[in-house]
């Protein structure tokens, strides 16, 4: 909510965040703000959506397609590369033929 508000100072935010501020150690001047919590009332969170138990309104079914599309452009970089230089060396990266 701090982000938007800060890129959108026009724009009307309601709703309620809870932030702890804290220096490391403590008295430092360059602390750090953690979000603890927030909630609104025009949010488009639904805790719904984004739990996994029986009874959640995502169909589980989708996520593969979700998963092909989103990973397309990579999978298409990669064959370019392979295309343009080989196969990649990938000896000691811990990776198994």
């Amino acid at each position: 909510m701090v982000l938007a508000a800060e890129e959108e100072p026009g724009r009307v935010h309601r709703g309620v965040a809870e932030v702890c501020l804290r220096g490391d150690p403590p008295g430092d001047a360059r602390g750090r703000a953690t979000v603890q919590g927030r909630k609104s009332a025009t949010s488009l969170y639904d805790f719904n959506l984004a739990t996994y138990d029986e009874g959640d309104a995502f169909d589980q079914s989708s996520a593969p397609g979700f998963i092909d599309i989103y990973g397309l452009s990579s999978k298409v970089a990669s064959q370019r590369e392979e295309r343009l230089h080989g196969k990649p060396d990938l000896s000691g990266a811990g990776v198994e033929k």
